[in-house]
This record gives C-alpha cells, sequence and structure tokens, in this order.
C-alpha cells in the first residue's frame, strides 16, 4: 500500500465509526483492489469492522459482512458487549456459529472459554439474549468453571434474565464444555440436566 492507501484506510475507520455508509462504500472500493490477497484484506479490514461494532454502525457492518470480512469470535464478542441486539442480528444473519465459544477473562467467569450468551446475560442485555435463544442459542451450556447463562445472570443480579432464561423449556439435553480437539460441546442426558441444575419438569 502506497501512503494515500494508507490513508485512506485510517479515513475508513473514521467513516465507518458514524456509519456514513455512502462515503464508506465509496472510500472502500477505491482501496479494496489494494488488499491483494486473503490475509491482506483480513488484516486490514477487521480493526475496519470491529470500529463498526463499537460504534453500533449497523449499515457499514452489513456491507463489510457483505464483503466477506472474517467473523472472528473476538468481533461476536465486542457485538455481544455491545447494548444493541442489531449487532448480533447483522453477524446471525451474516451465519455466524451461535454456540462458537469466546475467550473471556471477565467474571464470573474463570479465564477460559464462554458462549455468547454467557456474556450478554452477565452484563444484563436481555434483548441480546432474547435475540441469542432465538438464534439457536442453548442456554444450559456451562462454561469451564460449570456456570451456564443463568448462573452469570444470577451472579450479576440479572433477574429479567434469569426469569426469562428460566421460563424456556429444557428440551432433550444440553451441551457442555469439552476439550477434545475440534468439538466445543458434547452433549449431556435430561436425567443429568435435572440433576445438575435442580429443575423439574411439570
Amino acid at each position: 500500500m502506497d501512503l494515500d492507501e494508507l490513508h485512506q484506510m485510517v479515513l475508513l475507520r473514521e467513516v465507518a465509526s458514524v456509519d456514513n455508509i455512502e462515503e464508506f462504500i465509496s472510500i472502500f472500493t477505491q482501496v479494496q483492489p489494494s488488499l491483494i490477497d486473503n490475509k491482506t484484506f483480513e488484516a486490514e479490514t477487521i480493526p475496519i469492522l470491529h470500529e463498526a461494532i463499537r460504534n453500533d454502525s449497523f449499515r457499514v457492518i452489513d456491507y463489510l459482512l457483505d464483503q466477506k470480512v472474517p467473523m472472528r469470535p473476538f468481533l461476536f464478542q465486542e457485538a455481544t458487549k455491545n447494548t444493541s441486539y442489531r449487532v448480533l442480528e447483522s453477524f446471525l444473519n451474516h451465519g455466524f456459529d451461535i454456540n462458537t465459544p469466546i475467550d473471556t477473562n471477565n467474571p464470573p467467569a474463570i479465564a477460559g472459554i464462554a458462549t455468547p450468551l454467557h456474556y450478554a446475560a452477565g452484563k444484563g442485555l436481555l434483548d441480546s439474549v432474547k435475540v441469542l435463544v432465538d438464534g439457536g442459542a442453548w442456554p444450559y451450556t456451562k462454561d469451564p468453571s460449570g456456570l451456564t447463562a443463568i448462573d452469570w445472570a444470577q451472579m450479576n443480579r440479572h433477574v429479567s434474565v434469569v426469569e426469562f432464561l428460566r421460563s424456556l423449556p429444557a428440551g432433550d439435553s444440553f451441551q457442555q464444555f469439552t476439550d477434545a480437539p475440534g468439538k466445543h460441546f458434547t452433549p449431556v442426558a435430561l436425567e443429568t440436566l435435572l440433576r445438575e441444575t435442580g429443575l423439574k419438569l411439570v
């Protein structure tokens, strides 16, 4: 990239932060030919997508995802932190795996892995929790310390989130993390779920 192209990449981040989609597309179209390979494309566009997520720039997010900017788990974590559930919807509409574990060092989980639903529940973001559940997130998935999204919400005193998650049907099984290579979850029988959570079928 020459100096002018580098300046345009900086400008793209600024425009992304205010969701000026017309100007963004105009600049992006000019610099796109310089993103000559996948590695360069990823390195230059992921920070722009990150900036758009942090600033609720929904139209820019949709455009970048349409351009196949990689949906990295840490970006979805940032979207989960966002108080606007529309960012989550953008990712889900573009095929992001709703139960992909994301790394987090945020309490109450130990440093390790948790699902987006854990994170949204722990923050008390009820609208985001509903979007995630509607998208297929499973509320009884356990993080490495054995906590579910309900536990995260309860520990942070988010009563409305706890009530919503507890109102969901238990289903036939729930998911739990495993260290098996290439596999994040393993199904656990309903009997185990009821025993471990104290839930009762009515």
